[in-house]
């Protein structure tokens, strides 16, 4: 990956499991080292008027912290935009196949997804 330059623009989502549920910020670089780089951003709360700052590591951008991470970190506004249109259809999925999900489909709209998902019955022999 590319080493960040003090003043790149960075996009932060928070993770699920550490409170930060739909919170995403746009961020700034404003430190740069040899492994670890620092962002700063404004969380939107009306308690908080100051600034946030979270450490990536430049070779993987994964969040550094002592415990569980709470950001994931994306490059562009676009990378972020894919990426919460993905998750958002990833929960619609899940909600539909959920397996305490009594919901029937026809037998038609079972086939017409195992053909979207390259997906065969054993034995099938349209394989």
């Amino acid at each position: 990956m590319i080493k960040p330059k003090i003043g790149d623009k960075f996009y932060i989502v928070g993770n699920n499991h550490r409170g930060y549920t739909g919170k995403n910020y746009e961020c700034t670089v404003v430190k740069s080292a040899v492994k670890y780089f620092t962002v700063r951003y404004l969380p939107d709360t009306s308690q908080r008027v100051f600034t946030q700052e979270a450490i990536f590591s430049i070779e993987t951008h994964k969040q550094k912290t002592s415990f569980g991470t709470e950001f994931y970190l994306f490059e562009s506004k676009e990378v972020f935009d894919d990426y919460t249109r993905s998750e958002q259809w990833r929960k619609k999925f899940q909600k539909n196949f959920d397996h305490w999900n009594q919901r029937k489909y026809t037998l038609e709209q079972y086939e017409a997804g195992a053909k979207i998902f390259n997906m065969t019955l054993p034995g099938d022999d349209n394989a």
